[in-house]
């Protein structure tokens, strides 16, 4: 089944509700994937803030949740509280327009940690990370094919490691990036100067990126050719 915003969203809704139904607690998707956008993100326990106060002695748990852009203040108590809350200047509610102050019980605020903690479950979260933990296995298998493909492609044209192919550009400065390198004439340069389209095929053990000595040569030999040119293509 293919991952997509779409189904994300199905997922996203299913737990908003269980949520609601087993907690009574009223949440937005940022609850659960907060701040990634990415349809491969798990969905996790760790998209809010929690953190508490004191008043008059008393142990006040509050969140803060981003809906839409607003931040939303979940207070544990009544109205009383946030009333006397905003009188002493708090910082943590003084600024916020009384229309998203929204309170909770202290058996929704038991509930939410205990959700925080792992004590919770909700099935549409475990679906959704299963499907998630498949979909990462699925691309990881097939970057492994394409990455075993492109080293036997190195027993025929050779191989070379970008901290032996920057000596090809004295008093430049050469960046590796997932699918080009960049030649800049100065460090100082914002933006290359120069771009070869081509990837490392792996990168070893010392953390040191190997390339195709073949496309590498022919997107040299180019350069040299002509390098009033900014891009080359073995």
């Amino acid at each position: 089944m293919p991952l997509t915003k779409k189904l994300r969203q199905t997922y996203l809704d299913r737990a908003k509700t269980e949520l609601g139904l087993k907690g009574g607690i009223v949440v937005d998707d940022n609850f659960f994937l907060y701040p990634s956008t990415n349809v491969t993100s798990y969905m996790t326990r760790s998209g809010f803030h929690q953190t508490y106060t004191r008043i008059d002695g008393k142990l006040i748990y509050y969140w803060i949740i981003k809906s839409f852009g607003v931040p939303q203040v979940y207070l544990v108590g009544n109205y009383s509280l946030y009333t006397q809350m905003k009188i002493e200047g708090h910082y943590i509610v003084k600024n916020y327009d009384p229309c998203f102050i929204h309170f909770i019980t202290e058996e929704q605020s038991e509930f939410l940690q205990n959700y925080l903690m792992g004590n919770i479950n909700l099935e549409p979260v475990t679906e959704w990370n299963e499907l998630v933990k498949n979909e990462l296995e699925h691309i990881e298998k097939v970057k492994e094919v394409k990455n075993r493909k492109n080293k036997v492609a190195l027993d025929v044209d050779g191989e070379i490691k970008f901290s032996e192919l920057t000596s090809y550009f004295k008093l430049k400065t050469v960046y590796h990036l997932k699918s080009q390198l960049q030649i800049r004439n100065s460090f100082y340069n914002r933006r290359p100067d120069w771009v070869f389209k081509i990837k490392p095929v792996y990168i070893d053990e010392a953390g040191d990126p190997v390339y195709n000595r073949s496309e590498f040569e022919k997107c040299y030999e180019q350069y040299k050719a002509n390098p009033n040119l900014c891009t080359f293509k073995p």
